[in-house]
């Protein structure tokens, strides 16, 4: 695929100018980690992979902790680092954190994503306030395609909010075409959706 190649062009790039650390962004599901593992693979003879929303986040983010405490033996958190890294080289690692506008861009990205290649997923994330005015998935498809807008596509949010529904954090997005939704989160990535 051509989009493809120009991205991985730009990845050798990157590895050729020395600069660190790289960013890469883009749509849910369009072949980000494919393509960066992929380019790992192709040109370093080691490489770590550490998905921050999984184990390997999980174990890192540990071992970061307890190099930072202060009554950590340090000799100890060397080695678990050692242990846990085979020697690779890291400079620096941060925990990301998201500003509100950032989580409500990505959570409405998501949904248009879904909206128009899984929609059926979305259905199944519907809140019960939600479900309840679209009971059948019938009545849930003749809404996405009222929708499915060319300002809705642009999933631009012009106004966000956070606040508390049920007991849970939620993220009140408007987009350009002034629909609104909810994003309840049982945590991050992980959330029902209340469509007004």
């Amino acid at each position: 695929m051509y989009i493809e190649r120009e991205v991985y062009k730009s990845l050798v790039n990157w590895k050729n100018s020395g600069e660190e650390p790289l960013l890469v962004e883009g749509a849910r599901q369009v072949g980000k980690t494919y393509l960066v593992k992929k380019f790992a693979e192709d040109n370093f003879s080691t490489y770590l992979y550490i998905d921050m929303a999984s184990n390997s986040g999980d174990s890192l983010l540990s071992l970061l902790n307890k190099h930072k405490s202060k009554n950590s033996n340090k000799e100890k958190t060397y080695n678990d680092f050692n242990e846990y890294f085979h020697d690779y080289k890291v400079n620096e690692i941060q925990r990301l954190y998201l500003s509100s506008e950032e989580i409500a861009s990505k959570y409405l990205a998501n949904l248009v994503s879904d909206i128009l290649y899984n929609p059926k997923d979305i259905y199944d994330k519907l809140d019960k306030e939600t479900r309840d005015k679209y009971s059948t998935y019938s009545e849930f498809e003749h809404l996405t395609v009222r929708i499915k807008t060319i300002k809705f596509l642009s999933a631009e949010v012009i106004s966000y909010s956070s606040g508390v529904v049920d007991g849970k954090r939620a993220v009140y997005v408007i987009d350009k075409d002034d629909n609104k939704f909810v994003f309840i989160e049982n945590s991050i990535n992980n959330y029902k959706i209340r469509i007004n």
